[in-house]
Formats: structure tokens, C-alpha cells, sequence
């Protein structure tokens, strides 16, 4: 949702938002894209991890494990952003056809009319997602985090007679770190720094799950406040190098603050388990894969020029659009996704038992 509101704000062009004080305000973190991106980098990582730490070694070999991920995984990703590119070829076509805005704008420069170079760029990710649908650049960077989760999960199994956090500092802190210069860097040290997070998670006895109230309270605040770090540091004499550097690590630094707050806090949990987070959650893949194309044919439209109008048709239409992708396109590539799996484990058992 993040993602969506600050595609949203930077379309409108609105001076309150874009003001200096704005940004230097904790409500700058409702549209802080990148900022999300990383949360939802630490947040895959944990995801992924937890299941092959939950595996039980003695009653599944590597191969049972990971010869049915590889090919569930891919269907799960490549499909849903296949379909995103499409609808979006689609919306922002139309979008150059009935544009209102001024030439120069940031809508009108969205709705230039892709081509069919564009959207052959775009459907192999691990070479960018083209100009149709931009938001899809993290996919790619998400497909190569995948096909690398087993290097991660040995990373993780080397730590499990450690602290965790102690290895999550080395990790932060570490020559890694200097990729963080670029933000893809940035968030597939996240995606490790998550997985490395799953540990504490399957550690809830002892650590962070037995901390008081007031130490989450103060982890959420300083979560909240690296993660919003952008703006700030723009006012310091910084080389852009350093600066990207410290961008990386105060960004990761907040979303592992962030997603444990969420993790281990009982008071956070329970607000996430309110419905409307829950079809939010739920949602939150398909919302981030075609919002964007969708808020670009509204503006193109509608002209973006009225913020307010042009704010509230944007976040509806692009809910009720991730509704109906949803319902047509990504749950049912999930539940696709599901069979290969179970296909690919199936006949790799049935081969190994009549060899």
C-alpha cells in the first residue's frame, strides 16, 4: 500500500506533499516506496525460510525439498507479473490515447505508449521489467533472491549454534554492506537479513519474543524513524556514495526493527489480524503488481492535476483492480503453482523408488 500511495503522491505533484517539512515528517513514511520495498524484501526472506527450517532433516532428504521449490516458486512469480505486464501494456496504451495532462508531466510521461519491444524487455525479469509496469524492477531482483535461497539457508544453518542478532550485525555490517550503495543491493542483503530473522522466530521462547511493551514501543519508533532516513540525510555534506551506503543500512536496519515488531509484539499481532489488514495482506501482491498502470490511465484520464479527486479514484480504482487480478489471476497461478510442486516431488518419488 505504501508503494501504491507514493506512486499516487508523485503523480499529483501536490506541493504539501512534496514540501521539505513533509518529508522530514514521520508522515513520510505513508509513501516512502523504497523504504517498502525493503520491508518486503525481510519479509520474503523470513517467509521463505521458515518452512525449510521447519522441515524435519530425518524424514526429507535436500532433493525432496528442493526439487519441487524451484519450479513452484518460478510459476508463482513468473505468471501473476506475466499477467501484470499484459494489463498493463493494455491500460497504459489506452492511457496515451485519452490523455488530458500537460506535456512535460509526470503523467504524460508515464503514458507514453509502449511498444512491443518493451513488453518482450519486460517478461524475462532477471533483465528488468521495461517501461510498461516499473514497480516489476524488484521482481527480478525477487526471482534471483529465490533461485539463491538455498546459499541463504546454508548461511542460516551456519548461524543456528550462534546469536542470531550477533550474526545479523556481521551481516549489516559487513563488506555486504557496501552494496547497499545500490538498492539492489540493498534489499538482497534485507532478503538474507530476513531469513536470518526466521531463526528468532522458531527461537520464541527465549530473545525478543519475552521483551517488555515499552522495548517494542521504542523498537517501532526507531524503526519508523531509519526507515525514513532519505530526506535527512540529503541535508548533510555527504560524498553520494556514503550517503547511499548509510541509505542501505538504516533502511534494513528498520524493516528487520519493523517485521519483528510485527513478528514478536502480541499487541501488533492482533492488529494485524483485523480483517480488513488480512484482505489487505492478502491482496498486497496482486495491489503491488498492477497499481501502477492503473493509476496512470486514471490520471492520463482524469488529469492528475486535482489532487484530491484524482487521489481517492487512484487508491480505489487500483484496490478494486488488485481485487479482480487477484480473483483471475494470481489465485489461481498460486494454486497452479501448488500442482507443480506436488507434480515435481511425486515423480521424483516414484523415479527413485523403481530405481
Amino acid at each position: 500500500m505504501v508503494v501504491v500511495l507514493g506512486h499516487i503522491a508523485s503523480f499529483t505533484e501536490n506541493a504539501i506533499i512534496g514540501s521539505r517539512a513533509f518529508e522530514l515528517s514521520p508522515l513520510h513514511l505513508i509513501v516512502a516506496g523504497n523504504s517498502a520495498v525493503v520491508v518486503f524484501f525481510v519479509l520474503s526472506g523470513l517467509v521463505l525460510t521458515i518452512p525449510i527450517l521447519r522441515s524435519r532433516p530425518d524424514r526429507t532428504t535436500a532433493r525432496d525439498r528442493w526439487a519441487p521449490y524451484y519450479p513452484r516458486r518460478l510459476v508463482r512469480l513468473y505468471l501473476p507479473s506475466w499477467g501484470a505486464l499484459a494489463v498493463g501494456f493494455v491500460l497504459v496504451t489506452w492511457a496515451s490515447h485519452v490523455l488530458h495532462a500537460p506535456p512535460g508531466s509526470k503523467i504524460a510521461d508515464a503514458s507514453t505508449a509502449p511498444s512491443l519491444h518493451d513488453l518482450v524487455h519486460g517478461i524475462v525479469f532477471l533483465f528488468g521489467s521495461g517501461t510498461i509496469d516499473p514497480p516489476l524492477w524488484s521482481l527480478s531482483l525477487e526471482v534471483i533472491a529465490s533461485l539463491a535461497l538455498p546459499l541463504v539457508i546454508v548461511l542460516v544453518l551456519a548461524a543456528r549454534p550462534r546469536t542470531p542478532w550477533k550474526v545479523l550485525v556481521v551481516l549489516i555490517l559487513s563488506p555486504l554492506v557496501c552494496a547497499a550503495s545500490l538498492q539492489s543491493g540493498t534489499v538482497l542483503v534485507a532478503f538474507v537479513a530476513g531469513s536470518l530473522l526466521a531463526l528468532l522466530e522458531l527461537r520464541r521462547s527465549r530473545g525478543p519474543a519475552t521483551w517488555t511493551g515499552s522495548r517494542w514501543v521504542a523498537v517501532l519508533v526507531a524503526s519508523a524513524l531509519l526507515l525514513n532516513t532519505a530526506p535527512w540525510l540529503e541535508l548533510l555534506p555527504l560524498p553520494a556514495s556514503a550517503a547511499s551506503g548509510i541509505l542501505g543500512l538504516t533502511r534494513i536496519l528498520g524493516a528487520l526493527g519493523l517485521v519483528a515488531v510485527a513478528l514478536f509484539w502480541e499487541p501488533a499481532c492482533r492488529v494485524l489480524l483485523l480483517r480488513p489488514l488480512q484482505w489487505l495482506g492478502s491482496r498486497s501482491f496482486s495491489l503491488y503488481l498492477v497499481h501502477y498502470p492503473v493509476i496512470v490511465l486514471i490520471g492520463a484520464a482524469l488529469l492528475a492535476g486535482h489532487p484530491g479527486p484524482y487521489m481517492l479514484l487512484a487508491l480505489v480504482g487500483a484496490l478494486v483492480a488488485a481485487e479482480g487480478f487477484y480473483r483471475l489471476i494470481e489465485r489461481p497461478s498460486h494454486r497452479l503453482s501448488r500442482r507443480v510442486g506436488k507434480l515435481v516431488a511425486n515423480r521424483d518419488a516414484s523415479g527413485r523408488s523403481t530405481s
